[in-house]
């Protein structure tokens, strides 16, 4: 398959979140696409902003990076086995965020960590260690349930919850749980890098493991519905994949059967991406301009996917993700 890059005009995409609901609506209307098929080298259309090369010293080494958020003038980066590291536009190490540690206003590990107005939430096993994003201690969230996922929304937090009947809960700043939806399922994932995904800044949506379906809340409105990544039936579908979870011992080679399905799925203020998969490791790399709802898309082989990036000259700032074990898709 010829490496390229697709430019297509996407008609309609509207999203909306009222109450849960059947109908779902998708990122992408992939039936709805006019596509202009033009070889194009991926720099030609890619700029590179900035590469930031992070200062290294004993108190800033950084292992495998698991998770980066950029706020306001700050990187926080989350690395194994590591307390949570801040650093300065221009890569200069600033602090940590809290200790590692056993103290009351200390934490084993870092399951997950976001922040919001000031503060920075650290989630570790059944409690949510709070701080000042100076670092320093504010208070301590008890949770009754284990989770792996968390987004401060507003005066609540979202969860993805581990040992219950449903993985996605909406709680109180005292960890009191207000609502929760989406039941278990095999195909739910214990964890993620991002559970949570931005879109625009009002709503966040949460990918059913690897089917064309989501689950989407929206914060305005306090509220959750379905969504999906296309429009297309020829798509895996959450019952799918739970019941090919449960009837076969080959998932990972027989989950392209039903359709597409999906993985690598990031998002910001004002583009989300994603990526889609077939049964013979074809890979889509979906890009989504939200501010102006318009898309292009660029198409390789999973064992060769690493090559439509690689040009002379041609730098990364932001990494997707690993597909298949194939090399890392990263754009800036």
């Amino acid at each position: 398959m010829k490496n390229r890059v697709l430019f297509v005009l996407l008609f309609t995409c509207m999203f909306s979140c009222n109450n849960i609901k059947v109908e779902n609506n998708s990122l992408v209307d992939d039936t709805a696409t006019k596509i202009d098929d033009d070889e194009k080298l991926l720099s030609s259309i890619i700029t590179i902003n900035n590469i930031v090369p992070l200062e290294t010293n004993d108190s800033s080494l950084l292992g495998n990076i698991s998770k980066i958020v950029k706020n306001d003038e700050t990187y926080y980066i989350k690395a194994k086995g590591q307390p949570l590291m801040t650093f300065s536009e221009t890569g200069k190490f600033n602090r940590t965020i809290g200790n590692l540690g056993m103290a009351p206003y200390e934490y084993l590990d870092i399951t997950d960590f976001d922040i919001y107005d000031e503060n920075v939430y650290i989630l570790e096993y059944k409690r949510i260690q709070v701080y000042t994003i100076s670092g320093d201690y504010v208070r301590t969230i008890p949770l009754s349930l284990n989770a792996s996922g968390l987004k401060v929304v507003g005066a609540n937090l979202l969860l993805f919850v581990l040992g219950d009947k449903h993985v996605l809960h909406l709680m109180d700043m005292t960890g009191n749980t207000i609502q929760k939806t989406l039941a278990r399922n095999q195909a739910l994932r214990l964890s993620r890098s991002v559970p949570f995904v931005k879109y625009s800044n009002k709503s966040l949506l949460f990918p059913q493991g690897r089917s064309n379906d989501i689950i989407a809340y929206n914060i305005e409105d306090d509220l959750f519905s379905n969504m999906s990544f296309l429009t297309s039936s020829d798509v895996l579908t959450i019952d799918e994949e739970v019941k090919l979870m449960e009837s076969s011992a080959n998932y990972k080679k027989e989950i392209g059967k039903e359709g597409f399905y999906f993985d690598g799925f990031q998002g910001f203020e004002d583009q989300i991406s994603f990526f889609s998969l077939s049964e013979d490791n074809d890979i889509i790399l979906w890009v989504k301009d939200i501010l102006k709802n318009g898309l292009f898309y660029c198409s390789c082989h999973s064992s060769e996917c690493g090559k439509i990036i690689i040009e002379t000259g041609v730098g990364f700032c932001y990494t997707l993700g690993t597909i298949n074990g194939c090399s890392t898709f990263c754009y800036c």
